[in-house]
């Protein structure tokens, strides 16, 4: 204890200071991996499930038993987050689940202790940047399928479009779709490259076009992710390409079906 005395007051300070009758240092613990610089925080993506591993070094003759203790704050605000008490947050490991954090700039601090002593603490810190997960996107059916002539075809890219980022159940209004069709191939003669993009349902054309989606019979739902027509205007024996691209704030992504147009009523598979 410190006292300082002028005069009119006077002011104490103290300071416990352990003293031990053997040498006791406190733990040093390491998280394992990336992440040490703030400059060059560890990315992950919010739909990740997060591992983090750690090692200590004792040393100390008192005691060989660690309590260890973690804890995350966010940078910005240097608010702590409320780790859910489903998470063992007491262990040399830190385990959490997918969607824990959400989108932002994290500090992760691991506390440890040895058993018994008082003053005898270290501590390790990562810094986390979690970012928003690229948008699951495909088209019913898979990469490549047939399609018979004639036919009533569905292009549905919603029941094959998820957002990660969403808790299982919710559903998504958000994920905007835009439909392109483009012959590949036909039998018999040379193709002119022609484009035809379906937005919010209106059709847009560039180059030599003779009909996909533009001169389709169609129902057109691209904001609900699904497209119904019939192919009776589309070429017998000739391959299309049908582009989906998914879009949701500032992610985007995109799937491309092979369609090839065949006589009778083909099996409809998924191949991926």
């Amino acid at each position: 204890t410190i006292h300082g005395t002028n005069t009119v007051s006077t002011q104490s300070a103290s300071l416990i200071i352990p003293v031990n009758d053997k040498p006791c240092s406190p733990p040093n613990s390491v998280i394992h991996g990336t992440g040490h610089d703030p400059a060059y925080p560890r990315n992950i993506y919010k739909s990740d499930r997060i591992l983090l591993n750690s090692f200590t070094l004792i040393n100390c003759l008192l005691q060989t038993n660690v309590i260890y203790k973690w804890a995350i704050a966010d940078i910005v605000s240097n608010f702590p987050v409320q780790i859910p008490e489903t998470i063992d947050v007491k262990k040399a490991e830190l385990r959490l689940p997918e969607r824990t954090l959400d989108y932002g700039n994290y500090i992760v601090r691991l506390s440890s202790n040895m058993v018994g002593t008082f003053g005898l603490e270290g501590h390790d810190d990562i810094y986390l940047r979690v970012k928003k997960t690229p948008l699951q996107v495909g088209i019913s059916g898979g990469n490549e399928r047939n399609a018979g002539w004639n036919k009533t075809l569905v292009i549905d890219a919603a029941s094959k479009t998820i957002d990660l980022d969403l808790n299982p159940g919710m559903k998504d209004t958000e994920i905007r779709f835009t439909f392109i069709c483009q012959l590949y191939y036909t039998s018999g003669s040379a193709v002119k490259i022609r484009i035809e993009e379906v937005l919010d349902g209106m059709t847009l054309v560039t180059g030599d076009s003779s009909g996909c989606l533009n001169k389709a019979k169609s129902k057109m739902s691209p904001k609900a992710g699904v497209i119904k027509m019939s192919t009776d205007h589309l070429l017998l024996e000739s391959v299309y390409n049908i582009t989906v691209i998914a879009t949701k704030d500032d992610r985007i992504s995109t799937f491309t079906q092979k369609l090839t147009i065949v006589p009778g009523d083909p099996l409809q598979i998924d191949v991926r």
